[in-house]
């Protein structure tokens, strides 16, 4: 069992007996095991009675004192990263049962719940549907480059760094990779998915001419039409 699994397992058994704690959902590597590995976190949901309960479990950290804590905050209106001494990164959320079923989720593992929850009520009610398009995400990647290559131009480098290596190339992975795993993020995983040359997709800020091109590269693999704007993108190469 890592690290990972059994400081979990420790959380769980500090609460699981308390009224309010309804349930534990494992997510990320702590649903799909064969991704656990030294470097994961630990990606959960808790799922309490009410509003005010959840304030108290975001605002308390007690209830994860299996070993000392360094650091916490909270990151948004439900979610929060807490880090252990010894670096084990939690990253998770609390919710009530009713605010579990209005938000998008990956399915995750139920690793507690109690007996007069049912199962179907801790799994996704809402799915958030990403329909991937072709043609907007060429055309989106096509805009970056070119708004990027201006600011370049410009002297304005970090923000064109910004457009070409981050913008423009998520959406040209998302263009490669149309059945990425992680619907939120392209980039996870992505070395173990799709060959190719990341070396010159994320050449430094330096080089943000040499990544426009790379990824002008692969674009024209995949499409014929744009030529008029493509053109552009060149001469500003």
């Amino acid at each position: 069992m890592s690290i990972q699994q059994k400081r979990f397992n420790e959380i769980i058994q500090l609460n699981h007996h308390k009224e309010e704690v309804l349930a534990f959902i494992g997510l990320g590597s702590m649903h799909d095991l064969k991704r656990l590995d030294a470097y994961s976190d630990i990606d959960f949901f808790i799922l309490v009675q009410s509003q005010q309960d959840k304030k108290i479990y975001m605002e308390d950290m007690s209830w994860l004192d299996v070993h000392p804590i360094i650091f916490s905050y909270i990151e948004t209106r439900d979610g929060l990263k807490v880090m252990y001494e010894d670096g084990i990164l939690l990253e998770f959320a609390v919710f009530t049962m009713d605010e579990l079923k209005l938000i998008p989720f990956q399915e995750g593992t139920i690793y507690y719940k109690k007996p007069f929850i049912e199962e179907h009520d801790l799994k996704p009610q809402l799915i958030q549907s990403h329909p991937f398009d072709l043609n907007k995400t060429i055309s989106n990647c096509l805009s970056n480059l070119y708004v990027g290559l201006l600011r370049e131009h410009r002297g304005e480098h970090v923000a064109a760094f910004l457009m070409i290596q981050v913008f423009a190339t998520s959406n040209l992975l998302k263009i490669l990779d149309q059945h990425q795993d992680d619907p939120f993020v392209v980039e996870r995983r992505i070395e173990k998915r799709l060959n190719v040359d990341y070396q010159d997709l994320y050449p430094g800020i330096t080089h943000n001419k040499k990544a426009a091109l790379t990824i002008l590269n692969y674009l024209e693999l995949n499409t014929s039409s744009y030529e008029a704007l493509i053109n552009k993108i060149k001469d500003m190469l």
